[in-house]
């Protein structure tokens, strides 16, 4: 996906809600090595940005959610959940969306990960 384009479409879909009193929230999954090349990461500008957090780029009335998998929490050390070791990186842009004033929600894992060690019958 053109980073440019998913800009595009975020600003006229949020644009489209708020001219009818909605809000637009988007879900900043965890994932990783998927990158919005020519958008530099805020917190690294040597870097290319994270796709997942394209929304830092969008209208500041996008609502950003950034989001944990499995059973980890924000501080829990990874094993290469998602080609992960930390989610040193999802805390850092949330201080960062904090600083500048731009709304966000945290969407940790929903409870599907409670059955994760436990053999449940299909």
């Amino acid at each position: 996906t053109d980073p440019s384009q998913t800009v595009e479409l975020l600003n006229t879909t949020v644009a489209y809600l708020a001219s009818r009193g909605k809000r637009l929230v988007v879900k900043n999954h965890a994932s990783t090595q998927q990158l919005a090349k020519g958008y530099p990461d805020p917190l690294d500008p040597s870097k290319d940005l994270n796709f997942n957090y394209i929304t830092y780029y969008a209208d500041k009335r996008v609502v950003s959610a950034p989001h944990t998998v499995q059973m980890y929490s924000l501080a829990d050390p990874l094993v290469g959940s998602y080609g992960r070791r930390s989610f040193e990186d999802i805390r850092a842009m949330m201080k960062l969306l904090d600083q500048e004033g731009k709304p966000q929600v945290f969407f940790p894992e929903t409870s599907y990960w409670v059955d994760f060690d436990n053999s449940v019958p299909l």
